[in-house]
């Protein structure tokens, strides 16, 4: 059974297969705060197994994500694409794969003591679901 993964922001959360966070950044950083989304495909005929990397440049915390790149399951870092919206040079593609480095390495106190905050949105990082929501059991398989 699949398990539900509620953990803090953490490389089993990220890889989980919908997991969204934000990272909030110091006053006077580029913008307050970015939020992505890591979203799973599984292996097909014709695929790998995949992991995708959004950003939400929206006002829709649901469906105005971009897409950012691939993610590697095994360093945690992005690979731009040519449909990535983002250029190599961006702030938030490298703050991106500069917190997944940390978090690959289990080491967000680097971030966190240089002032950023990375955290989740409430939400169950392998199905969505809001945690604590009757029928999160249900939905997930597992009790988070």
């Amino acid at each position: 059974m699949a398990t539900c993964t509620a953990n803090p922001v953490n490389k089993s959360f990220v890889l989980a297969g919908d997991a969204t966070f934000t990272v909030e950044v110091p006053a006077g950083g580029s913008a307050p705060h970015y939020t992505y989304r890591v979203q799973h495909v599984p292996a097909s005929l014709r695929w790998d197994e995949t992991w995708f990397a959004k950003m939400l440049t929206g006002s829709d915390n649901t469906s105005d994500y971009s897409y950012v790149g691939k993610l590697d399951g095994g360093t945690g870092q992005v690979a731009l694409t040519a449909k990535s919206r983002l250029t190599p040079e961006s702030y938030a593609f490298r703050l991106l794969n500069r917190v997944l480095a940390r978090v690959w390495s289990d080491d967000l106190a680097v971030v966190e003591a240089a002032g950023f905050s990375v955290h989740h949105e409430g939400r169950c990082g392998r199905c969505g679901y809001l945690l604590g929501s009757p029928g999160h059991e249900v939905t997930c398989g597992t009790t988070a």
